[in-house]
């Protein structure tokens, strides 16, 4: 593992994880601008490759912790067991690895669950959604622990908690379809992959050991990555603290909810539900989504000719798309003015921590050009 330079809590980790059985093949952690660290080739790597081995005995799992923190949650959720373990941890050498988790400042600027809520307020309502669902399953989660941890403060259990919600692997798939709580693991080393769509490294539990494996070649020099899901840019903000760059993120999706559910009646939205066709009206990388599109041709149909679209018997045809992207273009217009006011409002803000709003500003940023390469597509000639 030579070429490359590695800081000395980076150094103490790997040397930590090679006393405890750790392998690493032809890669190595480096600092990445705007990305912090990440596993570098240092050398020409096969697809195939085996590039990481950790012992299942050193990942921090629900069977790995001890029965006196089981016990008293027995009902609790797997992250809240495992935010637990990391809060009471005395392992002196788990210190090699917590040393390169998020320090609490850092968590407070790239997690939107530490922002001030007047800053959390200019969040889209997609995001806002995300965000409402993680801050539910928290306080639910310290529901359970307070009581039972007296010790433990509310804030050093939230930063333990972000931190098991941001990097642990899911590694028992069935386990987690089955509702068991035993299905994610913190994986030291293993945890240095950043993400991205294109993934590029396979990542599994199997047998004893959690293994990391080149899914194509990647040359020296280069930056190899997991794939966390399929995620859009909303959920890796709120879930892991990060957005994916412009153009790289080919699951983006934000909804248009709040420009189209107030076009309908309360009679017309009940209607919707009953068909499992209310809400969830969104705009991809690709421009709205045919959900949104049968919505907005609804619109502009009377009642008595819905049931032919809901139940699959008409589809939306070009000739449809003529009022689709009428309507389409107004409510896009709207979403415009709403956006442009809240990039005016952060650009001049001091809410919160300056790496908040930066991350706030790009976000908006990123759905002016979804919004902007939708209203592009319906300039051109025949788009549907």
């Amino acid at each position: 593992m030579t070429g490359l330079m590695t800081s000395p809590t980076v150094q103490s980790l790997l040397e930590w994880g090679s006393a405890q059985g750790v392998q690493i093949n032809g890669i190595l952690p480096k600092n990445i601008i705007g990305r912090g660290l990440g596993m570098v080739a240092t050398r020409d790597i096969r697809k195939g490759e085996t590039l990481v081995t950790v012992p299942s005995s050193i990942a921090r799992s629900v069977q790995s912790t001890p029965d006196w923190i089981l016990e008293p949650l027995s009902h609790a959720s797997c992250q809240a067991v495992l935010a637990v373990s990391l809060c009471l941890e005395r392992d002196p050498g788990f210190t090699n690895w917590k040393r390169l988790f998020p320090t609490w400042d850092e968590v407070n600027a790239s997690h939107p669950m530490r922002w001030p809520r007047k800053l959390v307020e200019l969040l889209p309502r997609s995001t806002k959604s995300v965000l409402h669902d993680q801050e539910k399953k928290f306080w639910e989660d310290w529901l359970d622990v307070k009581y039972k941890f007296p010790g433990i403060g509310r804030n050093d259990f939230l930063h333990a908690w972000i931190i098991v919600n941001s990097r642990a692997f899911l590694y028992n798939p069935t386990a987690a379809r089955e509702g068991h709580r035993d299905h994610v693991a913190l994986v030291p080393v293993a945890d240095l992959f950043n993400h991205h769509t294109r993934g590029g490294c396979s990542a599994r539990h199997e047998g004893s050991q959690y293994v990391v494996r080149a899914v194509r070649n990647y040359q020296r020099g280069e930056e190899l990555h997991v794939n966390y899901g399929k995620h859009s840019n909303d959920y890796l903000l709120v879930e892991y603290g990060f957005v994916m760059p412009d153009y790289e993120n080919f699951y983006d999706i934000t909804s248009l909810d709040e420009f189209i559910c107030g076009r309908f009646t309360y009679q017309q939205a009940t209607y919707l539900k009953t068909k499992d066709a209310w809400g969830h009206f969104e705009l991809d990388t690709h421009g709205a989504v045919y959900r949104t599109k049968v919505a907005l041709r609804l619109l502009t149909l009377p009642e008595i000719d819905w049931p032919d679209y809901l139940d699959g018997k008409k589809e939306i045809t070009a000739e449809d798309m003529v009022f689709v992207n009428g309507l389409l273009r107004e409510i896009l217009g709207s979403w415009q003015k709403t956006l442009l006011s809240k990039m005016r409002t952060v650009e001049y803000s001091y809410i919160g921590e300056e790496g908040a709003r930066d991350l706030l500003r790009y976000r908006l940023r990123q759905l002016r050009g979804l919004l902007m390469s939708a209203l592009s597509r319906l300039d051109r000639p025949g788009w549907e």
